[in-house]
């Protein structure tokens, strides 16, 4: 099979040397949301080198009892062409901008309200409030509150 793709991420699981070699498993992500995978120390290196890149993959669907995994056969630059159609991060078909950025302040305000300065409440709804307005924040800057409206 083959995808065109933007390589997002790698994470390098696991290094080690068998009778044939090296290996290096790598696991990719794309934009798209389609993860793959190489055992291969040059593909894997290689790729790793295309992060934010459009890339064509060949690849082979290898199922390991209940799991499906896209192990990377070959990979070659994509044409301009390709590439124009390949999906982005913005494309994500998972989640939008916004489910995006709020989920980015959701993060920020647990981790205001884990550390040692937070005086508010630690219940959900408090949680979910200083999200809310960290979001207002972060799209109108500081503007956006009377001083007396900012706690922290």
């Amino acid at each position: 099979m083959q995808q065109v793709v933007t390589v997002t991420g790698v994470d390098v699981k696991k290094t080690g040397t068998s009778k044939r070699g090296p290996w290096a498993l790598r696991l990719f992500d794309t934009a798209g949301g389609t993860k793959f995978q190489t055992f291969d120390v040059e593909l894997g290196e290689f790729l790793q080198t295309k992060i934010g890149e459009s890339v064509e993959i060949t690849y082979e669907i290898e199922e390991n009892g209940d799991f499906k995994n896209n192990v990377i056969q070959s990979i070659k630059l994509a044409t301009a062409e390709q590439a124009a159609t390949a999906p982005t991060q913005a494309d994500d078909p998972r989640r939008s901008k916004e489910e995006l950025r709020r989920t980015e302040c959701v993060k920020a305000a647990a981790t205001i309200i884990s550390g040692p300065a937070w005086t508010g409440g630690t219940e959900p709804e408090d949680l979910f409030h200083l999200a809310d307005k960290i979001a207002v924040y972060a799209e109108n800057g500081a503007e956006a509150f009377a001083p007396a409206e900012v706690s922290y």
